[in-house]
């Protein structure tokens, strides 16, 4: 999906579970085709997991869409097609290929999916930013509050709260005020400030650690400091399968967690329990940092 000039949305691919929000019975498009559902809106942002996807626009609504069994839509879909998909909770991802890993997610279990986007109430609160782990969702509000919502298996949801009556329940049980968000598969990511010093930043992490990319050896499910960034200004953050990746102010890259593949741009093939700087491209400044599955792509 990709966000034009003119905020409108446009999407491709496969739909299995009306993750493109195209509307029912399209389940592969091989051209760019814009959502209609929100052409009268100016989309901001959007996130995908691996069913389903986020959207909020310029006056604050957030939007969602496709595969509803964990709860990440923030409602139940009353009108849409049944399909027998397996949750992801039940599968193992640590020990699978992304092949295999998509390959199992593919068996089927009865639930309705949501086909076109469809607003999430909020009640007085406004969307201004949104991340997908692949079952879960974290909205940015403005005033920095985040909000949490869908599988909870690994504590990526980051509260107390498990059950949830309003959206109240939704709030992540952070004291700062949060500036940037980002997803794993199974952990989440939070850039903090304090509301004194914008430049005085905290990254806090939860949720999964099977390779350490919380940042450490522990597993929460609260928030809690990822430490080794002390005196740099983090202001992006992004998360993979078991890896996490984060950009300082002075365009500094910085990886940590599963080192397979090369995913972390360190050199080696090992784990990182820590952030670790990426010297070879400490000539450039880093502008934007994304993790697919198992792999990491920049913009300098």
């Amino acid at each position: 999906m990709v966000i034009d000039t003119h905020g409108t949305l446009w999407a491709w691919g496969k739909s299995k579970r009306g993750q493109l929000g195209l509307g029912k019975d399209i389940i592969e498009v091989l051209f760019p085709r814009p959502v209609q559902a929100l052409s009268s809106k100016i989309v901001t942002q959007i996130a995908l997991g691996w069913g389903h996807a986020l959207a909020c626009t310029t006056d604050g609504k957030l939007y969602s869409w496709g595969y509803p069994v964990n709860g990440q839509l923030g409602y139940v879909p009353k009108d849409g097609h049944a399909f027998e998909i397996q949750s992801i909770s039940t599968v193992n991802p640590e020990k699978q290929s992304a092949e295999s890993y998509d390959d199992d997610l593919e068996q089927e279990l009865n639930v309705l999916c949501q086909w076109e986007p469809q607003l999430v109430p909020l009640g007085d609160l406004e969307a201004v930013g949104v991340s997908c782990g692949d079952d879960h969702s974290l909205v940015l509000c403005r005033g920095g509050i985040l909000l949490s919502f869908g599988d909870n298996s690994y504590g990526q949801l980051g509260r107390i709260k498990k059950k949830t009556i309003s959206v109240k329940d939704w709030r992540v049980d952070l004291e700062t005020c949060v500036t940037y968000i980002g997803s794993g598969l199974g952990h989440s990511l939070a850039i903090c400030c304090d509301n004194k010093k914008d430049e005085d930043t905290t990254l806090f992490s939860w949720g999964w650690n099977a390779a350490f990319q919380l940042g450490r050896t522990t597993v929460n499910d609260r928030p809690l400091h990822v430490e080794g960034l002390e005196g740099h200004h983090i202001c992006h953050v992004d998360g993979g399968r078991v890896h996490s990746v984060a950009i300082d102010g002075e365009g500094g890259l910085w990886t940590w967690g599963s080192g397979k593949n090369g995913r972390l741009g360190l050199g080696s093939f090992g784990d990182e329990q820590q952030p670790c700087q990426v010297e070879s491209i400490q000539d450039f400044k880093v502008q934007q940092a994304v993790c697919g599955f198992d792999h990491t792509i920049i913009l300098v």
